[in-house]
């Protein structure tokens, strides 16, 4: 009896060791190629509304390419396997076009390179308050950003976005509290959702707004800054500040 009792209780051991490799093992790996394969192509846009050199658009191929891969990563059983598709030719496209003005002698014109921020209010003494340029993403702007007072991160000055938008890591350290959900345009999907909240103040070298809404996104690993915060103000772009 005990020589049978010992192997009827190895049956559910055995069992239980083996369950887990009968999943489906692209369960979850569907929706994450997706989301990445949109993240990368929204980087692709946001860096080409900047990019000057042939190295900035060398990137913004780069990025096109990464978009494509993870497009095409994508199972064929999976249900956004056709939608896919349709994006992996909308993307090859933006790919060849990035190509083009990486091999050309004249690169598109595109914005001054310093930033400096001026109140719209005050017509005739307007107040500038200058925010060092820390690095670029493809071109673009990254400052140092504070929030609620306290907290200071790394965002993208993006004057082509029309809200501030910040990450899931952000959102978690600010405590910012979810109050509805919007749904929006992308720089490469239309009607994607996100959750929203409510921060207590913004402020980018001296120049503070309050009470402002932001957007949630979780394919984003670094906030953009966008027209809700830059609204009231005059924007100039230089070398190493804004």
């Amino acid at each position: 009896m005990s020589v049978q009792h010992q192997q009827w209780m190895a049956v559910p051991h055995a069992l239980c060791a083996v369950a887990p490799s009968v999943q489906p093992p692209s369960t979850k790996a569907q929706p994450d190629y997706y989301q990445r394969a949109r993240l990368k192509a929204d980087s692709a846009v946001s860096i080409g509304q900047s990019a000057q050199s042939p190295d900035d658009w060398q990137l913004v191929a780069s990025r096109w390419q990464q978009a494509i891969a993870l497009l095409q990563a994508i199972p064929p059983d999976s249900p956004q396997r056709t939608h896919a598709l349709t994006k992996i030719a909308e993307y090859q496209g933006h790919l060849a076009q990035a190509q083009e003005q990486a091999q050309s002698n004249h690169p598109a014109a595109s914005a001054p390179v310093v930033l400096e921020l001026a109140s719209a209010a005050s017509q005739t003494s307007p107040r500038v308050f200058p925010a060092r340029i820390k690095r670029r993403i493809g071109g673009t702007p990254v400052i140092d950003v504070r929030f609620n007072g306290s907290q200071t991160f790394e965002m993208i000055v993006d004057t082509g976005a029309s809200g501030v938008a910040i990450t899931e890591d952000m959102a978690r350290s600010l405590d910012v509290v979810t109050v509805g959900v919007i749904t929006a345009n992308t720089a490469s999907d239309k009607e994607v959702e996100f959750s929203i909240g409510n921060v207590l103040e913004i402020a980018v070298g001296g120049a503070v707004v309050r009470d402002v809404q932001v957007a949630i996104a979780p394919q984003l690993d670094i906030g953009l800054l966008g027209h809700d915060f830059f609204g009231n103000y005059d924007i100039i772009i230089r070398r190493d500040v804004i």
